[in-house]
């Protein structure tokens, strides 16, 4: 049983390569190595960019943190944070005694208010006296459509 096995492997391979000295015209592994790697290449070329929206565990659609230059919206280019929410900075950083951290949630009313009305919130905030010694972050966790 053994013994046929190897010779129906034998025989295949020697199709083979019959085959591919009828294809290429001559019998160089080396040129079929380049040949692989040059279409490998091809595909990345060829590939299509990135997606713009992936899906995320927890909250559902969120922008590809992986995409390069932010997303576009209103035709302008806005930062994407790594939890795929159009802000820039680092959402999980620790906190602190001297740093109070604001998150915006929500859909596109509270993220045009996030983009737009952040330092006015900011300033408003650090006027209270238990806000007045503090740096205050307000951090953008909205996209439009979420409700």
């Amino acid at each position: 049983m053994l013994a046929t096995a190897t010779l129906v492997v034998l025989a295949c391979e020697l199709i083979g390569l019959v085959g591919l000295v009828i294809v290429d015209g001559k019998l160089n592994f080396a040129s079929v190595h380049d040949d692989q790697r040059e279409r490998a290449a091809g595909f990345e070329r060829n590939a299509p960019p990135p997606l713009e929206e992936v899906l995320h565990p927890h909250l559902g659609w969120v922008l590809n943190a992986d995409s390069q230059g932010g997303a576009e919206v209103a035709k302008t280019r806005f930062p994407v944070n790594q939890l795929g929410f159009l802000d820039q900075g680092d959402p999980l950083a620790r906190r602190s005694d001297d740093r109070l951290r604001v998150a915006i949630i929500g859909g596109s009313v509270a993220w045009y208010f996030s983009m737009h009305g952040r330092e006015q919130l900011a300033r408003r905030l650090g006027q209270g006296p238990d806000f007045r010694d503090r740096h205050i972050d307000v951090l953008s966790l909205a996209l439009s459509g979420y409700k």
